[in-house]
């Protein structure tokens, strides 16, 4: 029987090459768009793509957090196309997430790291020395926004992004803003276009980012453009506090036990010095490695749903074979 989304354009791809597509996917068909007062409405192959980019933060692939999400590997690995080769210049948040609004390595944005987490320097990196350098006024969004996209970001955006400042900030090239500042689990705050959001302690974040963008797809967007949409959920990163409806999962779930696991001392003394001499991993760490990985698997749960209701909506509004979602 065959998929009812397979008309839909799903991408499993590591990040940062992500950019470099969207700065080409800006272009796609550009010149043969149709205007909306057009009696006629244009085929889906003569409009432009609309594009929705779905980022966890902090999720690995080789400890095996992709075999725990069945909706993703159904909908993106088997049903779309997954992007194997991949190379992380900077793995850091800031600096790739950076990379991934910009499409520049990090010798360029000059973002290096995560820059101080109080925020007293930003020499570094950090959402203070981004704005205050000007990176925020050449971004994949003005760019998409100045293409006649409509644009919006829902989660998580640069580390620093946090306090009045950020509250009261919306960065240029978004229409729709829904920046988180505090990356609670339960009872996130957001600006919400510049105006500060507290969500009380019921309202679990990925599936509030969830109905968010279901609603922009729904009611919020114009429908005569394209849109561009960024979500940007926490999950799993730490702490990886899930769901309720999933904190009893994956009870026999345990870290992989890689053959750098707990080695013997004949491997060991061949590791270089600052680590031949580290003594091995207690029960107790190895226990709290193992309840750390389960809720990881457990927080990734509800991005599982989301993206299964993304795809559900794009198909309801019938527009899931014009849409770009990776």
């Amino acid at each position: 029987m065959p998929s009812r989304l397979s008309n839909a354009m799903l991408f499993l791809i590591r990040l940062p090459t992500l950019a470099v597509l969207l700065k080409a996917l800006l272009y796609h068909k550009s010149t043969s768009a149709v205007s909306a007062h057009d009696a006629a409405p244009p085929s889906s192959s003569s409009r432009r793509p609309n594009i929705i980019l779905f980022m966890t933060d902090d999720q690995d692939v080789t400890a095996n957090s992709l075999d725990y999400m069945p909706r993703l590997n159904r909908l993106f690995r088997r049903e779309g196309m997954e992007f194997l080769h991949y190379y992380v210049p900077t793995g850091l948040c800031c600096p790739s997430r950076a990379t991934i609004l910009k499409g520049q390595y990090c010798h360029n944005t000059e973002i290096f790291d995560n820059g101080d987490l109080t925020n007293s320097t930003y020499k570094s990196g950090a959402w203070h020395k981004y704005l205050d350098t000007g990176l925020e006024n050449e971004t994949i969004a003005t760019m998409l926004q100045s293409a006649g996209y409509e644009t919006a970001l829902i989660g998580k955006y640069l580390n620093g992004y946090m306090g009045p400042k950020a509250a009261s900030h919306k960065p240029p090239g978004f229409d729709h803003w829904m920046g988180m500042l505090h990356l609670s689990f339960y009872g996130p705050s957001f600006s919400d276009n510049g105006e500060f959001l507290q969500l009380n302690e019921t309202v679990y974040q990925t599936d509030f980012i969830r109905d968010w963008a279901v609603d922009f797809l729904t009611h919020k967007r114009d429908p005569s453009k394209p849109f561009f949409l960024m979500m940007t959920p926490f999950a799993p990163h730490t702490p990886a506090t899930p769901a309720k409806r999933h904190e009893d999962m994956f009870q026999d779930a345990a870290f992989p036990r890689y053959d750098s696991f707990n080695p013997s001392d004949e491997v060991q003394q061949h590791r270089p010095a600052w680590i031949k001499d580290l003594p091995l991993l207690t029960q107790k760490q190895i226990d709290d490695m193992d309840n750390f990985y389960r809720n990881r698997l457990r927080s990734l749960q509800a991005i599982d749903e989301a993206l299964e209701r993304v795809v559900d909506t794009l198909h309801d509004l019938q527009i899931d074979d014009n849409t770009y979602m990776f």
